[in-house]
């Protein structure tokens, strides 16, 4: 195939890539009897775990510190917070986060309180929590924690309550918080951090981008992205309004998507019949302008990415699984070219940008074209007979397109050219 992809044999919990050590850090789950109830380093060039440290029962969400000196890492179902030292790759803290407030109310089962979601201050000096009574919806808690403690705010018990799902900050030490409503309904919040807690600013509930996910909300700017497709304007708290949408045809759930400052673009996965793609969106118009096959999907229920983390310009960590089920770590390279045959260096595929017709030299022998476009739909297929060929594009809408190289009993050559398509 066109991608490069090495598939890790763990289930795993949650991932997060760091830029500074080089390495994917991933929460592995506990039924995994070498590496369970631990986090694992990953080196991203052949898979290989290189350290490893048990953190604690059901890790659930790990993240990094802005200087990504640390990870803090959160349970569930366990009323802890951890942090690994990732220099030694040992834990350093832990933290536990009390007992709820009905705890010795009699008759009330649940005794103490998880971290649902979480954020790290950007400035990295403390933690934004949104707390929860495992397995209850009875509980809920907003809370900083700084300097050694806990700051709470908007502490709430109800028969039904709205658990925070989605925590990150925008600008001027303000958060945006997503919830469920027990009429089903998702709703957001923006919160202001003072220094001694949370002040609640403004409760949304007239736009509707979707039910909440965990990571369904990403940042870049105070431009809010939202799992399925929804641009939000955040640059005013009080009056958040939808800046635009990248228009997106995944099947299944849409919350594994992410911004990178790399590619300077949004990034979501896209599924045509069984292949996974990333489509690229501008930050300013939110026109797609760049998609990459990653790899074939080999089942067609719902398919659900719950990360996706840039490593570099041309390598993915995904976190993938299907039917709310087991997840794994797969790191793709769309475009290895080192790895490609020999013949494919001395390619050439001209003009690009074409208008009607592209003309290829350097081919081996008798070869299939096949043609995508943006959305990896199949778009033309094409017979060279030789090492040279010319091909019709006259009827083919602007845009780009992908050329997949096959030989001639059909199997993928793992060869694939970008074509850029304007008149």
């Amino acid at each position: 195939m066109a991608s490069n992809v090495i598939t890790l044999p763990y289930v795993t919990a949650d991932i997060v890539y760091s830029h500074v050590h080089g390495r994917l850090c991933a929460l592995v789950d506990a039924m995994e009897p070498e590496y369970g109830n631990r986090l694992i380093e990953i080196d991203v060039g052949n898979g290989q775990v290189l350290r490893s440290v048990f953190v604690g029962s059901q890790p659930n969400m790990v993240r990094l510190t802005p200087d990504e000196q640390y990870a803090w890492i959160t349970f569930r179902s366990i009323p802890f917070i951890r942090r690994v030292e990732l220099a030694g790759f040992r834990v350093d803290s832990s933290i536990f986060l009390g007992p709820s407030k009905r705890a010795y109310q009699p008759g009330h089962r649940r005794s103490t309180i998880e971290a649902y979601n979480f954020t790290i201050l950007p400035d990295g000096s403390g933690l934004a929590l949104g707390l929860k009574t495992p397995s209850e919806f009875d509980f809920e808690a907003l809370s900083l924690y700084r300097n050694g403690a806990f700051q709470p705010d908007r502490v709430e018990e109800r028969e039904v309550t709205e658990p925070p799902f989605c925590l990150e900050p925008v600008h001027g030490g303000h958060y945006i918080v997503g919830h469920y409503q027990s009429t089903g309904r998702s709703i957001f919040s923006s919160f202001r951090v003072k220094p001694d807690g949370l002040e609640l600013i403004r409760e949304f509930d007239s736009l509707q981008p979707g039910q909440w996910q965990r990571n369904w909300i990403r940042v870049h700017n105070d431009t809010l992205g939202i799992g399925n497709g929804t641009l939000l304007d955040a640059t005013d708290v009080t009056n958040i309004t939808v800046a635009g949408t990248c228009v997106n045809d995944v099947i299944g759930d849409k919350y594994g998507f992410v911004y990178s400052g790399l590619h300077n673009a949004w990034v979501y996965p896209n599924l045509t019949g069984k292949s996974v793609y990333l489509t690229f969106y501008d930050p300013h118009s939110f026109a797609r302008f760049d998609s990459v096959y990653l790899f074939e999907y080999p089942f067609y229920e719902i398919m659900l990415i719950t990360e996706l983390e840039v490593i570099d310009t041309n390598r993915f960590a995904v976190l993938i699984g299907k039917d709310y089920g087991q997840f794994t770590v797969r790191i793709v390279e769309p475009y290895p070219y080192g790895q490609e045959e020999r013949w494919a260096g001395r390619l050439k595929l001209y003009p690009n940008p074409a208008s009607d017709r592209v003309y290829l030299e350097g081919l081996p022998g008798e070869m299939q074209i096949r043609l995508y476009d943006i959305l990896g739909r199949p778009a033309a297929t094409f017979t060279a007979g030789g090492s040279s060929a010319e091909f019709d594009t006259g009827g083919l809408p602007e845009g780009f397109y992908l050329a997949r190289f096959s030989d001639p009993t059909g199997a993928d050559c793992g060869v694939t050219r970008k074509i850029l398509i304007r008149r």
